[in-house]
């Protein structure tokens, strides 16, 4: 007698990695794929003819399979070097596998099958059919197993527990399942499950169990348990047999997000040495800092925002190194997250002040600074660079010059040759600016007079002339009156 439950064939598929790898150069690697032609919860007193394929772009290393119950491992074997590949279906190859289990060697027996398949080094993945081997009037026990989580699982808040349980008769199992702490040298296997059934302070958690597929899936809250590693007993019981059968997966609970820490410098000047952010001392309480994963996000905040400017994540990323190439004010956030999945988001602020550019001008090839006058020929052209003006390393291709006469601009570039500018008098203001793509700028001004000797005496002469005179005239004068007073007779 078999239960009521669909034609098998079913595919069950599990990552083989946390993240695709690629293989080739222009596709990923999926993960394998194992077909089993079995009916789930089949009843038999005869031999088992188990037939299926793995499917997977090169050939697994290994491929074995055995039979167990509650008390442990019934018969069991290797399936890696009777493979035999199929017509190609789909997009990758597959290979098929046969054997049989006899009943002789298994009966009386609530078993489970499990088939694995393995690719290198990775964790093997898993399919498991439940069988009855059974002859005679009295009824086996249930069986049952946990398809999720898988060993050494994490959990955070809730956990989600899948599986399939079955019994021979009509009844519907009755699984009740229990979370115990455990630790990593005592888990499910050294553990006696008839006391962790019977104990009465761990909390009990009823389980449904679908009637026709044999099927449970249930959300489990573990927010309530401390960061450690935790069995979950699951034990499937039916009211017409008597004893019970178990499956136990061990799970390590985390509720705790990382604490962040990031260690770094506030301010630097721009064109400095590269500024180094630490975020080492950010751990997990309980677990520590393997596993954790950091993600470093600069952003540049504006009136509408903050843009992320770079983003850079990884297990090993412990530390952030930023350029001072830009100035501005930045924020740096650190986001760690741990295999649980829980994260936690640290953020500082820095700025990188800008330097204004230094202005470098000679006229006519000699050194001018700002509010020198310079004396220049009115009838030569006059030769005006500013190629030697600096600023660091990352504004100095940027530098924009702008040269003014009187005020107006005239004239955009590092270097001019020009003449006396038309309708400007004797003497003008020159005016350069310089200013850098962070919009930093520094302004000279210098005062061009003309020195031409044919040109009218200078103001300046004028002044000193007239000045000369003036004195010149006022010792003279002197003298005179002096004189005169000499020459007054006197009253007898």
């Amino acid at each position: 007698m078999t239960n009521d439950l669909p034609p098998a064939l079913v595919l069950v598929s599990i990552l083989l990695f946390s993240s695709p790898s690629v293989v080739g150069s222009n596709h990923f690697d999926d993960p394998i794929i194992i077909a089993v032609d079995l009916d789930n919860g089949i009843v038999t007193d005869q031999d088992i003819f188990v037939s299926g394929y793995v499917e997977n772009e090169d050939l697994p290393s290994s491929i074995w399979w055995h039979l167990s119950d509650s008390e442990g491992r019934v018969e069991h074997g290797t399936l890696t070097g009777e493979l035999f590949e199929l017509d190609r279906l789909s997009s990758r190859p597959r290979w098929g596998f046969e054997f049989t289990i006899e009943a002789r060697g298994a009966m009386p027996c609530a078993c489970n099958l499990h088939i694995f398949a393995q690719e290198s080094v990775s964790d093997p993945i898993e399919v498991i059919r439940s069988i009855f081997f059974h002859e005679g009037a009295h009824s086996l026990p249930t069986t049952v197993y946990i398809e999720s989580p898988t060993e050494d699982s994490w959990a955070s808040s809730t956990l989600q527990i899948e599986g399939h349980s079955f019994s021979m008769g009509d009844s519907v199992p009755t699984l009740l399942a229990k979370i115990v702490q455990s630790t990593p040298s005592v888990q499910c296997s050294e553990r006696e499950s008839s006391l962790i059934l019977d104990s009465v302070g761990d909390s009990a958690i009823i389980l449904p169990v679908d009637a026709v597929w044999g099927s449970f899936v249930s959300e489990i809250d573990v927010s309530g348990y401390d960061d450690g590693w935790h069995d979950i007993f699951v034990f499937s019981s039916n009211e017409d047999v008597a004893g019970y059968s178990e499956a136990c997966v061990s799970v390590r609970v985390d509720n705790t997000p990382p604490d962040v820490t990031i260690g770094g410098p506030s301010s630097a000047i721009e064109g400095s040495d590269n500024l180094l952010f630490d975020g080492s001392e950010t751990d997990d309480a309980h677990w520590g800092r393997d596993g954790i994963n950091y993600i470093w996000t600069i952003r540049r905040p504006s009136h509408t925002g903050s843009i992320p400017i770079e983003v850079l994540s990884g297990h090993d990323l412990r530390s952030y190194s930023f350029s001072t190439d830009y100035s501005g004010e930045f924020e740096l956030s650190l986001t760690a997250i741990d295999l649980a999945g829980n994260s936690e988001t640290s953020m500082i602020h820095f700025t990188i002040e800008n330097l204004a550019p230094v202005i470098r001008l000679e006229i006519d090839g000699r050194a001018v600074f700002d509010g020198d006058t310079v004396y220049l020929q009115k009838s030569s052209a006059i030769e005006f660079d500013a190629t030697s003006s600096s600023d660091t390393d990352n504004d100095i291709s940027s530098l924009r010059c702008v040269w003014k006469i009187n005020n107006i601009p005239i004239y955009e570039g590092r270097y001019r040759e020009m003449p006396w500018p038309e309708g400007v008098g004797d003497q003008y203001a020159l005016t350069l600016e310089v200013s850098d793509d962070d919009r930093e700028t520094s302004v000279l001004t210098v005062i061009i007079s003309d020195a031409d000797p044919s040109s009218p005496i200078p103001p300046s002469m004028v002044i000193l002339l007239c000045s000369t005179a003036f004195l010149i005239f006022a010792v003279f004068k002197r003298r005179l009156t002096a004189t005169k007073d000499i020459q007054i007779p006197k009253w007898t």
